[in-house]
C-alpha cells in the first residue's frame, strides 16, 4: 500500500513537472529561478571554502556568477577549497546554460514555425480579403494587380483552410505578376470568427468568397456559413461581400442573409452565357475582354466636384480630358450605374 502511494506521488510530481516544462514561458522562468538559486548557494559555498578569507559575501556571490556564466574563470583559483567550490559551480553552470540556450532556441524555432504557418494577425485596412482558394485565384490576382496600379497599388489578404501559407505563396509567385500589389497569405478556417478577425475582415473594403472546387456539393453551404460569420460575428463590417456560388438557387438565400450587402455570382452560368453569345456573334469576345478586363480603359466612380455646380448630362460628356462619361451613380441608385438622357442634371451627391 505504501509502495503504491509512493509511486503515485512520484507520478504526480512527474506529471506536474512535464506540464510546467511544456509551457515555454513557465519553463524559462523556472530555469532562471533555478540558476539564481544555484548561484546564491554557490556563492555561499565559495565564501565558506575560500581559503584566503579576504573576500566578502557579495564578492563571493559575484565570483559564483562568473563561474556560472563563464566556465574559464575558475582556472585562476588557488587553494583546494576555492578550486573545489569553483569546479562545482562551473559544472552546474554548464547544465543551466545548456538548458537555457535550448529553451531560447526552441522558442525562436516555434515563433519562426508560426510565421511560416501564417498564424499571426494581419494589421491591414482597406484591403481586399479573399476567403478560399481555387484555380481562379491567379487570374483574379492578375486583374486586381492591374487595377491597383492606378490606386497606388494595394493589399490582398488570402485566408484558406485547405492549403498551407507556404504553398499559397509559392503558387502565387510562380503564376502571378503582382505589379507591386502586396499579397498576404494566412491559413485558417474561413467560417471561424476568430480567424476572420485575425485577417482584419472588419477593415476590408471588399470580401470575396471563392467556391470549393474540390467539394462543390457543400461549397454553397460553406459560403452561407461564412457570410453568417461575417454578418453576425464581425462588428462594424465596412466592405461588401462578393460570393461565388455553384447553385443559382442559393443566390436569393445569400442576399437575404447578407442584408443587401452580399453580391452572389453564379460564375459558371455567366461564363456559359458569354461563351454562347460570343460563338453566335463574331467579335463580341473582344468587346467583353475590353469591358471586363483592367487592361487599357477601366470603369471608375468619382464624386462630382461641388465647385462645378450643376451641369446637364450632355455637357458632362465632353467635360473631362482623357475620360468618357458613361453614366451617373446617385444615392437613390447606389448600386447600379445608369445611363441618363442629355437633359438630366448632374450635381451634388452624384458620381
Amino acid at each position: 500500500m505504501g509502495s503504491t502511494l509512493s509511486v503515485g506521488h512520484r507520478e504526480r510530481l512527474s506529471y506536474e513537472f512535464d506540464n510546467l516544462m511544456s509551457n515555454p514561458h513557465a519553463s524559462l522562468g523556472l530555469l532562471l529561478s533555478v540558476t539564481a538559486i544555484f548561484t546564491l548557494f554557490g556563492g555561499v559555498i565559495y565564501y565558506l571554502l575560500h581559503t584566503s578569507g579576504e573576500l566578502g559575501f557579495f564578492e563571493s556571490l559575484f565570483r559564483a556568477w562568473t563561474f556560472v556564466a563563464d566556465p574559464g574563470t575558475h582556472a585562476g583559483e588557488e587553494g583546494f577549497g576555492s578550486r573545489l567550490a569553483s569546479l562545482l559551480i562551473t559544472a552546474g553552470g554548464f547544465v543551466s546554460f545548456a538548458l537555457l540556450i535550448g529553451l531560447i532556441s526552441e522558442s525562436v524555432q516555434t515563433k519562426v514555425e508560426d510565421l511560416r504557418k501564417g498564424k499571426n494577425r494581419v494589421l491591414e485596412k482597406g484591403h481586399t480579403l479573399v476567403l478560399g482558394w481555387n484555380s481562379k485565384i491567379f487570374s483574379f490576382l492578375d486583374n486586381l494587380a492591374i487595377a491597383n496600379e492606378s490606386e497606388d497599388n494595394g493589399t490582398v489578404v488570402i485566408l484558406a483552410d485547405d492549403i498551407s501559407k507556404e504553398e499559397m505563396e509559392d503558387a502565387i509567385r510562380e503564376n502571378c505578376n503582382l505589379r507591386g500589389t502586396k499579397v498576404v497569405c494566412r491559413s485558417g478556417n474561413m467560417v471561424c470568427v476568430g480567424d476572420l478577425k485575425k485577417v482584419s475582415a472588419e477593415k476590408a473594403k471588399c470580401v470575396v468568397i471563392l467556391t470549393d472546387e474540390s467539394n462543390k456539393s457543400t461549397s454553397d453551404a460553406r459560403a452561407l456559413r461564412t457570410v453568417l460569420a461575417l454578418m453576425r460575428g464581425i462588428q462594424s463590417l465596412s466592405g461588401h461581400i462578393v460570393v461565388e456560388v455553384v447553385a443559382k438557387e442559393c443566390s436569393d438565400l445569400l442576399e437575404l442573409v447578407g442584408d443587401g450587402r452580399v453580391v452572389p455570382l453564379v460564375a459558371h452560368e455567366m461564363t456559359g452565357r458569354l461563351l454562347i453569345q460570343c460563338a453566335r456573334q463574331p467579335g463580341l469576345a473582344e468587346v467583353y475582354i475590353n469591358l471586363l478586363s483592367f487592361d487599357d480603359s477601366e470603369f471608375y466612380l468619382f464624386p462630382w466636384p461641388e465647385k462645378l455646380g450643376t451641369k446637364k448630362f450632355s455637357e458632362v460628356l465632353y467635360w473631362f480630358d482623357g475620360a468618357t462619361v458613361v453614366g451617373v451613380n446617385t444615392k437613390k441608385f447606389s448600386e447600379v450605374l445608369y445611363w441618363f438622357d442629355g437633359a438630366t442634371v448632374v450635381g451634388v451627391n452624384t458620381k
